[in-house]
């Protein structure tokens, strides 16, 4: 038979399993006294932790513990802090000739990622921010881009992505990891960036359909005429 537990009244006069509070019930909203409500916000939920006067069971530069925390590689020592620039966001306007362009954007671009490889120095190499963006780009050739481009105009993202397939027989020497890292930092940006120029210029076009897919690389093909040919076309029509 089970042992009946052992009700007492504290101090306060709250009925308590051991003398312990057993939950904040409705006895706080009843008001209770001041002296059991900084007792009880003081002890509810919290433990007693003692500070730790023994030695650690690991010297902190203990090689086995190290590796588990890796290597910093940009250090606070390193790091500069530019309060002026906080929260005040990018200016309005800049010294381009067209602003918004994209040429302004990509100049825009370039002068920031100059700006942060001087400040991070080698890490940013460390870290691979040289292979992340349009600089994925960079070990590319022109001919090597049309290849590609041209495989998956073969083989359209609708047709679940089989192109995967045929690029990687076709660029066996890049590598998975090159194919994938050109696809989602040069290719993927380069074509939403199409879509949304196209979407902009011609009423009634979905940004987010597949069957502009061939315009896209039509438009890399021919070194953007077509783009040009579609603006000129909408222009002609609304007048």
């Amino acid at each position: 038979m089970p042992c009946k537990p052992d009700y007492r009244k504290d101090e306060s006069g709250l009925t308590t399993e051991d003398g312990q509070y057993d939950g904040w019930d409705d006895q706080q909203s009843a008001g209770g006294s001041s002296n059991w409500n900084s007792r009880a916000n003081r002890s509810f939920g919290l433990a007693d932790i003692p500070e730790w006067t023994g030695k650690p069971s690991l010297p902190y530069e203990d090689p086995d513990m190290l590796r588990f925390l890796g290597e910093p590689i940009l250090t606070p020592k390193n790091n500069e802090v530019f309060d002026d620039t906080i929260g005040k966001g990018r200016p309005d306007k800049c010294n381009c000739e067209v602003p918004g362009s994209t040429s302004c954007v990509r100049f825009h671009v370039a002068e920031k990622k100059t700006e942060l490889k001087r400040e991070m120095g080698s890490s940013y190499y460390a870290m691979k921010f040289d292979e992340i963006g349009q600089d994925a780009a960079l070990t590319w050739q022109k001919d090597e881009e049309k290849k590609f481009e041209t495989i998956v105009q073969q083989n359209l993202p609708s047709s679940k992505y089989n192109f995967w397939d045929k690029l990687r027989a076709a660029f066996r020497y890049k590598g998975e990891r090159a194919l994938v890292s050109y696809y989602n930092n040069v290719f993927q940006p380069r074509r939403r960036a199409f879509q949304n120029r196209v979407a902009q210029h011609a009423n009634g076009v979905d940004s987010d359909d597949d069957s502009i897919e061939p315009a896209f690389l039509r438009l890399r093909q021919d070194g953007g005429q077509m783009f040009l040919r579609i603006f000129s076309c909408k222009v002609t029509t609304e007048t």
